[in-house]
């Protein structure tokens, strides 16, 4: 049984089906619920040469608008945790170069979390490789459990998206249709 489970949202459609699966669990194991949104504006580089004493207007008022991005979903969250009938903690943590997956575990043991739900695109290929995946990051070093919520797998070509990465079978022979020809040259004439 969950006494306690930590969310993170960040607005999109699958964080909110991440945020809606942890409501109806945190209902049915009577837990207490935290919302959480890691606001990551500065990058890792410039967080070790750049503090709030030498940080430049125009950095400022880039992280002003996130946060202000970011209490907007923290606040949609607990409007949606309130609409179902439960109550919400929420959190507004900035990453200051810290990584996704470090702010979240920090953040589960900070409040006793005895479970993550995170909602994932579950890219995988090229697009994971190019953008990264906060989900695989976070599991890899997770020493609480954590539970991913996919997007709804869309089908591509009569393929469901999970099986892009399964190989494809060449079409089976035709019945009745000419037998192989032989390639080892033991049936020339």
């Amino acid at each position: 049984m969950f006494k306690t489970i930590l969310v993170t949202v960040d607005g999109s459609d699958v964080s909110r089906r991440g945020l809606l699966e942890a409501i109806a669990l945190a209902a049915n194991q009577q837990a207490t619920l935290y919302v959480l949104n890691v606001v990551e504006g500065m990058p890792a580089a410039w967080s070790n040469y750049v503090d709030n004493q030498f940080r430049p207007r125009r950095i400022e008022l880039l992280l002003q608008g996130l946060r202000a991005s970011a209490q907007r979903v923290v606040d949609e969250a607990h409007a949606d945790a309130r609409n179902h009938g439960l109550s919400a903690e929420t959190l507004l943590v900035d990453a200051r170069g810290r990584s996704f997956a470090e702010v979240v575990l920090e953040e589960a043991h900070r409040v006793g979390a005895d479970l993550v739900v995170l909602g994932t695109h579950g890219r995988d290929g090229m697009e994971r490789l190019v953008k990264g995946s906060d989900a695989e990051s976070l599991l890899r070093r997770a020493d609480v459990p954590v539970l991913i919520v996919r997007e709804p797998q869309a089908t591509q070509g009569g393929r469901a998206a999970s099986d892009r990465s399964a190989p494809r079978r060449a079409p089976a022979q035709r019945r009745n249709a000419d037998p192989p020809t032989p390639t080892d040259g033991a049936d020339r004439r």
